[in-house]
């Protein structure tokens, strides 16, 4: 299904892709910096993220910056995993989808891959894999 949309540079109609707006979603959703959780940092540290976060009950991006620095390990998948739903969340709370699948595994010594299946009413819309969503820093 193609959507009309307003070209910001021309102002001109033209049609987009319900899929490459939600690999678009997925990836704004993923890839941006949502502000850290009380939680996350010691009290006197930097909360890093989106500074709109501050002001609203609507959070953006996702918070696996904060991973950064950790061991692979499985605790460390099933963290990427969780933190990838939270960020996936609202597309399921607006009804864009009905489901997200999320798998993260170990590939090779320092590097982790992520796959992603869009799921709309029982049918995959989409499956993205990210082969290097966390890389160990030396």
């Amino acid at each position: 299904m193609k959507y009309l949309v307003t070209d910001t540079e021309t102002n001109d109609l033209c049609f987009s892709d319900e899929l490459e707006q939600l690999r678009d979603a997925v990836v704004i959703s993923i890839f941006t910096w949502r502000r850290s959780n009380d939680g996350d940092l010691p009290a006197d540290a930097f909360r890093w993220g989106w500074w709109s976060d501050t002001y609203n009950n609507f959070r953006i991006g996702s918070r696996l910056y904060l991973l950064h620095r950790e061991k692979i390990s499985e605790a460390l998948l099933q963290k990427i995993d969780s933190i990838v739903a939270e960020a996936l969340q609202w597309m399921i709370d607006d009804d864009v989808v009905s489901e997200v699948l999320i798998n993260s595994q170990r590939i090779g010594v320092g590097t982790i891959q992520t796959s992603i299946t869009i799921i709309r009413n029982s049918e995959t819309l989409l499956t993205l894999d990210f082969d290097n969503i966390w890389k160990q820093y030396e």
